[in-house]
């Protein structure tokens, strides 16, 4: 897992303010009902997050606009439709950067919660709640995720 930040400590550090959490939220959705992919893409990045080349998002996904900053969606990544990336747990008073790595596949309906990475070439399933990293080449399922099956010698085998 990602290391986590204090939700005061950090704040204090970024300070986002009214008009960039005004253009976030705007954006975030604007890019949620955006009819094609592309125009997602573009209002995901102007949202702060890092959005790598040949992505797809689906419609309707909820990305965490708070803090945007901390979300990394890597190369050739499919994230389906109505999954939610958050970044931050506000009852906990943390947030935690999110991975997504190249090649990887978020099932429709999935929430990916702080700190999690999802290894390259890794599949997580229909509504499965990842709550811990999932490693290169696996499938995570369910709710809490568990690892279904690993591939022996990574993503390029």
């Amino acid at each position: 897992m990602n290391e986590k930040y204090e939700w005061k400590e950090y704040t204090s550090k970024v300070k986002p303010g009214f008009f960039k959490s005004l253009v976030r939220k705007t954006c975030q959705l604007a890019a949620r009902f955006a009819f094609f992919n592309g125009v997602r893409i573009v209002f995901y990045r102007m949202m702060g997050v890092k959005v790598g080349s040949k992505v797809y998002i689906g419609y309707d996904c909820f990305i965490d606009s708070d803090f945007s900053e901390l979300i990394t969606i890597e190369d050739n990544a499919i994230v389906s439709f109505r999954v939610i990336i958050a970044a931050h747990d506000r009852k906990k008073e943390y947030m935690s950067p999110v991975l997504l790595k190249k090649e990887s596949f978020i099932g429709a309906g999935a929430i990916v919660l702080p700190g999690v990475t999802v290894g390259e070439a890794a599949t997580v399933g229909a509504g499965a709640v990842v709550v811990e990293d999932v490693p290169d080449g696996a499938t995570a399922v369910g709710n809490p995720a568990r690892i279904l099956n690993q591939t022996a010698s990574g993503p390029n085998s």
